[in-house]
Order: structure tokens, then sequence, then C-alpha cells
């Protein structure tokens, strides 16, 4: 094993520096932008505006962080697996004389591994370069020039917190990279991995939300401003989708404590007893409690589930059928967004309410034809079942009902 240990680790060399280089490069950038100071020209700030400019760059630092954090532990599973996606490579790999899950755990681990590193470095030398720069500021207070022309607000934020949010960071990238990997191994070629892939995240960052988000959307259509579920909520998981919640909740948490030291008091309390306010903490618990046990079943299939057979690498169907189950959930869910958002912008006139819905016709035949598309590919066969058609059939009469109602409504209330 240790020889394959040097083997698989000498043949990836190359992503491991694409890996470090997208890292590097990026927080390299973030961090090396991030001013030493504030200047201003004969006006005075004042503390609120300061402390709000220093918790935005902040906000940009976490931000851009969580982001390489997320994208990078969602796509390497799809190069640690892909000995599976050709009958070549799964010959070489499972006739190596170890078992097919030893061959799975050096692979994905040694990935993961060399990401954690590179991630890790990256984040080390941003911080410090930050840190260096707004070293000189500490313990200065804002300086006025002998005109008054001229105030200088020096900044220098708290960087002992970088380290909670770090190890938080690597906990919840190590989590997503095994969803992704749950999401990739569901497949057996790189098209299909890759579809799954990302229809799965997309269930996962906007399904919880997309019920909730049909009963704004409608509520304000019919012209009821009390409920507003998503843009009123003052919880980050409802303003980033749902599942990606626990990278919003280290971004609003620390943000503040970085910039000025202080704790926002909107993450624990809740100043109005709101239908908004009390329904948008149920739903970050939920979608919590949500990204943490699917993290967990998937850490579970990792460990515990059988390879799939050598002779499926590459074909179409793979292990199980969960990947057309994504692929359906999936593919209603993006399109039921693009229409809702597209059908929230009909108006009083008659004119334009007959081009809204004839738009709204012209996307389901659009999307009809894509979900055709993509589904033959998928199972490299274009030949359509009466259950396939029937799922198709259904999925897009939903969005149309939904289209067309929040069409009518608006159309009725502007009135």
């Amino acid at each position: 094993m240790k020889r394959y240990i040097v083997y698989t680790i000498k043949r990836n060399i190359p992503l491991f520096a694409i890996t470090f280089a997208i890292c590097f490069s990026t927080f390299l950038s973030v961090y090396s932008a991030l001013p030493p100071t504030l200047t201003s020209y004969g006006y005075d700030y004042g503390a609120a505006a300061v402390d709000a400019f220093a918790e935005g760059e902040v906000y940009a630092i976490l931000i851009s962080s969580a982001v390489i954090l997320f994208l990078m532990s969602s796509i390497l599973p799809l190069f640690a697996n892909s000995y599976r996606y050709s009958l070549k490579s799964a010959d070489v790999f499972y006739q190596i004389g170890k078992g097919k899950r030893s061959i799975r755990f050096v692979n994905n681990f040694i990935v993961l591994i060399a990401f954690i590193v590179s991630f890790s470095v990256a984040f080390l030398f941003g911080v410090t370069v930050a840190l260096v720069k707004q070293l000189p500021n500490y313990g200065k207070y804002p300086l006025i020039n002998d005109t008054n022309e001229t105030i200088t607000y020096y900044l220098f934020f708290n960087y002992l917190y970088m380290i909670p949010v770090y190890l938080l960071y690597i906990v919840i990238g190590v989590l997503n990279y095994f969803i992704s990997y749950f999401l990739v191994t569901r497949s057996n070629n790189p098209f299909n991995s890759i579809i799954t892939l990302l229809l799965g995240q997309a269930i996962l960052g906007v399904g919880l939300m997309t019920p909730f988000w049909l009963i704004n959307i409608l509520a304000a259509s019919s012209g009821n401003s009390g409920i507003y579920i998503i843009s009123e909520s003052f919880v980050p998981a409802s303003r980033t989708m749902g599942m990606v919640s626990p990278l919003a909740y280290i971004i609003c948490l620390f943000a503040p404590l970085i910039a000025h030291n202080t704790i926002n008091p909107a993450m624990f309390t809740i100043s109005e007893a709101s239908f908004n306010e009390i329904f948008g903490v149920v739903m970050s618990i939920l979608s919590l409690v949500l990204f943490f046990l699917i993290s967990a079943y998937s850490v579970y299939k990792f460990f515990k589930e059988e390879e799939s057979s050598g002779e499926y690498c590459g074909r179409a169907f793979g292990r199980d059928k969960l990947q057309y189950i994504i692929f359906h959930i999936g593919f209603g869910i993006i399109g039921l967004w693009v229409i809702m958002l597209q059908s929230s912008f009909s108006s009083i006139l008659i004119y334009e309410f007959i081009s809204t819905i004839v738009l709204l016709i012209s996307e389901v035949i659009f999307l009809a034809a894509l979900y055709y598309v993509f589904l033959g590919i998928l199972r490299r066969n274009f030949r359509i079942n009466l259950k396939g058609l029937l799922i198709i059939i259904v999925s897009l009469s939903i969005n149309v009902t939904i289209g067309l109602s929040n069409i009518i409504t608006r159309y009725v209330s502007l009135r």
C-alpha cells in the first residue's frame, strides 16, 4: 500500500499544484487589497461609518475565502474518483491487489489532505500579509491634520478571531467534500457525475428555500407587503438560500468581531416577534440540521458502501438510480426559479401581460427541450418511454401552473 500511496501522490502532483495556485493567488489578491487606513478629505465619517467600512472589508475577505472553500471542496471529488470513468483506468486500479475500499480511501484522503494543506498555507499567508500591512496602526487613533482637511482612520483588525474562522472553515469544507463525493459517485462517467454534482448542490442550496420563496413572491405579487420571508428575515440561512448556511453563520458571526470586536445582536435576539423573524430562525436551524445530517450520511456511505463493479465504468447507468432522482428534482427546481423570476415582472398593461405569458410559454418549450436533451445524454439514449415523458410533463406542468398563477395574481393586484 505504501507504493500505491507514493504513486497516487505523484500522479496527482499537477492537481495539487493547480489547487494551491488557485487558493494562493485568490487569498494573496484579496488579503493584500485590505486597506491599512481610511482617509477622508474635509469630512469626519464618525465611528459608526468607520466600523461599517471596516466590517464590509472583513465580509469581503471572509466571503472570498468561503467561495474558494466551497468550490474546491465540491470539485475535487471528481478528480479523486476519476478512475471509475473508463474501463482502462478501472483495470489498472482494480488489479493492484488491494481492496477496492482501500483504493477509494487512498485516492480521496490524499486529495482531501492536499486541499486542506493548500487552503491552510494560502489562508495563513493571506492573513499574514494583511496583518503586516495593518500592524503599524496598532493602538493609533484617528489623525486630523493642522488644517482640518484630512482625517486618517487607522484600521487594525482582531486577527486572533481568524483562528476559529479557519478551523470552522476546514470542518465545513471537509463535510462538503464528502457530500460532493456522494453526489459524483452515483455515476460512472464524467458527464453524469458533473450533472449530478451541479444539480445535487443546487438542490441543497435552494431546495429548502424554494416553497418559502414562492410564498414570498406570490405575497408580493398580490400586494401583501407584510410577508417577505427571504428578503426581510435577518438570519443568514435565508439570505444564502439554505444549505450553505454554516458558512454564512461563520461569516456573519465573526465579521463584526474581527472588524471591531463586537457581536451582531441580530444573530441571537429577536427585536420584534414577527412571523418573518420567528420563521427565519426555524428555517435556519432546520437548514443547519439538514446540512449536518446529509454530511453525516455521506461520510457513512464513504466508509461503509461497497465499490461499484468495474464493468460499469464509463457507462450511463451507475451503482444506483439516485442520479436520475437528483436530475429530475434539480432540473425541476431550477426551471421553477427561472419561470418565477421571469413571471414576477408582469405589468398592469395588457400587452405586457400577454407578452409575459408568451415568454413563459417560450421558456417552458425551451426548458422541455433542455430537459429531453440532458436526460438523453445522461441515459445515452434519446428514446423516451412513457414514464420519462410523464415525469417531464408533470414537472413542467407544475412550473407552468405556478408561473401563470404568479402572472395573473400580479396583474389583477396591480389593476
